[in-house]
């Protein structure tokens, strides 16, 4: 083979010499890899050309019908690795440590495959002008010296003093001035920064440590940013780049200002709920978007910064009694004044039902107030007078007893801490007057009862009673509230008053609106039956209406013996006398009583026994 040796890159013209290579067409390889460019110039000669491969001794194989020359000294071709390259100079040998300083390097053994790393840190823009330079862009760094290392088919440069880059730190910036000087504390404040060093990397702006917004670097020697919010006083504004901040100075000093307190001058409405939930307006000055309101202490509730002279709110629970109203803005509380002022109420008591609903106007009738915010303290009310055994059950029921009052309607008020129910349906009482007889139609009637009459008054109710004499009316019908009908029933001769009582024991009396009539029996058809030989005799007699039976009998109309009484009332009478005397004259009368005990006495009568 000859040569018998060549780079590792391949493409080193050989001529292999040997015999029967005239007997095909042949191919050659190079350790396993065929080469280019074969030709086979006789029997015992071929040119080609090496692939590349990796660096040690390779076998020369010709392949020709498919038999292949055996491997052997003679055929061997070394692979030669080439030598490293080398970096002898840096052109700028330094640069800011932001990096993008357009190098030249100078050294041996480059190719184009080179790349180049600066300090660890692969450079950009490379570019192989020949074996001997490479143009490259440096990339960013810490401050401090680099080697510039090439490397070309996995072999690199040797650090030497000849490759270093220095990576110069960029001057700090500096703060020279800051318009405007001061603003709110709120922050929100454009402001404009001057000094120098700003174009040297991206830079953050702190106003008294707290981070600014809005940072923009408009040139070398302005920024214009937006001031945090920070408590009032003097700050000093602070701009960092690259890691370096500017130092601190009087020129870079921003001032935050206090913003004045809020003032309340005004709270619609004045009043409300001890349970809190009023929405309530305040009018004042210097509010802002971070305020908060305290009712008594406690915070309100959906507060909503309207404008700077307005929020509106919603009262918190709080005990009754005057609570100021406090907005704080800023940091700043309000100061309390009258102005601010809202009172906390007891919520009025309601009522929403009475049980029952209707009692006499004699008072007396014991109800039971249903409704909402009662306490101990209640009192009650109907019609305006006072209640009596007000007992407070809970906060949702109050028993108590009705006062005497005129016949109406009244509404059952509750008072709580100063402050009464409303009137409402829901409250009324009916007093009920009691009834009033005034007359009674017919005015009299039998003493024996039976009769039909009407009672006209006033105040009747279903199902009321009604005594004459202090007997009970029978077959009560209340027609209407102004009549009643009903049946007489027996009682003495005589006036008598006249009683309605409704069902809520209410009575009315008409004093001797009726009067009972006498009515005694009258006695007709007086017969006597003596019976021979017996020494008795049977006196029978009718009357017109129901009585008892009984005979007064003598030999004399001096009479003196007197019939056993028959208490029966009967219309049809029978007596029997016995024990009598034969032969003997007997003179009698008969007596007959009705259900009232009104008597009949006949006239003499006489029979004479056998």
């Amino acid at each position: 083979i000859d040569p018998t040796s060549g780079p590792t890159a391949g493409g080193t013209a050989i001529t292999i010499t040997g015999t029967s290579f005239d007997t095909g067409p042949a191919t050659v390889t190079v350790g396993g890899t065929g080469a280019t460019g074969v030709s086979v110039v006789s029997a015992t000669q071929i040119t080609a050309t090496t692939p590349a491969h990796a660096a040690g001794l390779a076998d020369v194989v010709v392949t020709i019908g498919g038999q292949s020359s055996a491997a052997n000294a003679g055929d061997q071709f070394t692979y030669l690795a080439p030598p490293p390259p080398t970096v002898t100079g840096v052109n700028p040998a330094s640069g800011p440590t932001q990096g993008g300083t357009a190098i030249t390097i100078t050294g041996t053994n480059f190719d184009g495959t080179a790349t180049v790393a600066i300090g660890g840190n692969a450079a950009t823009g490379v570019s192989v002008v020949s074996a001997t330079q490479i143009n490259a862009t440096t990339p960013p760094h810490p401050a401090g010296v680099a080697d510039v290392v090439v490397t070309v088919s996995g072999q690199s440069s040797a650090a030497n003093p000849s490759d270093q880059f220095t990576y110069l730190a960029p001057p700090p910036p500096t703060v020279s001035g800051v318009s405007p000087t001061s603003g709110p504390t709120a922050g929100g404040t454009p402001i404009t920064i001057t000094g120098t060093n700003f174009d040297t990397g991206a830079a953050t702006v702190t106003v008294g440590g707290s981070v600014a917004t809005g940072v923009s670097v408009v040139s070398a020697t302005q920024i214009n940013a937006t001031t945090p919010a920070h408590a009032a006083g003097v700050a000093d504004v602070v701009v960092t780049i690259g890691g370096q901040s500017s130092a601190t100075d009087p020129s870079d000093q921003f001032t935050y200002l206090a913003p004045p307190p809020p003032t309340v001058g005004a709270v619609s409405p004045t009043s409300g709920p001890t349970t809190g939930g009023t929405a309530i307006t305040i009018t004042g000055t210097n509010f802002d978007a971070t305020a908060t309101v305290t009712v008594g202490g406690s915070a309100a509730t959906g507060v909503s910064v309207v404008s700077a002279t307005q929020i509106n709110a919603t009262t918190p629970a709080h005990a009754a009694g005057v609570a100021d109203i406090v907005v704080i803005a800023g940091g700043q509380p309000s100061a309390a004044n009258p102005g601010d002022q809202f009172t906390y109420l007891v919520p009025a008591p309601t009522v929403t039902a009475l049980t029952p609903t209707s009692g006499t106007t004699a008072g007396g009738t014991a109800i039971t107030i249903t409704g909402t915010s009662f306490d101990a303290t209640a009192t009650v009310t109907v019609g305006g007078s006072a209640a009596t055994g007000v007992s407070v059950v809970s906060a949702t029921q109050i028993s108590a007893t009705t006062p005497a009052r005129p016949a109406g309607v009244a509404d059952v008020i509750v008072t709580v801490s100063g402050q009464s129910s409303a009137a409402n349906p829901g409250d009324r009482f009916t007093y009920v007057a009691p009834p009033a007889a005034s007359s009674v139609t017919p005015t009299s009637g039998s003493t024996l009862g039976g009769a039909s009459v009407t009672l006209t008054g006033t105040s009747f109710q279903s199902g009321a009673t009604v005594t004459f004499g202090g007997n009970t009316l029978t077959s009560v019908t209340v027609v209407n509230a102004t009549t009643i009908t009903g049946t007489t029933p027996s009682h003495a001769a005589g006036a008598v008053d006249v009683v309605v009582t409704n069902p809520d024991a209410q009575s009315g009396t008409c004093t001797g609106c009726y009067s009972y009539v006498a009515t005694a029996p009258t006695i007709s058809n007086v017969q006597v039956s003596v019976a021979p030989n017996k020494r008795s005799a049977t006196i029978t007699w009718s009357t017109d209406i129901p009585a008892d039976s009984q005979v007064e009998y003598g030999t004399t109309t001096a009479y003196g013996a007197f019939s056993p009484l028959d208490g029966t009332l009967v219309t049809s009478h029978s007596v029997t006398l016995t024990g009598l005397t034969r032969f003997t004259t007997y003179h009698y009368r008969v007596y007959s009583r009705n259900s009232v005990g009104e008597l009949t006495i006949s006239g003499d009568f006489s029979f004479t026994t056998r």
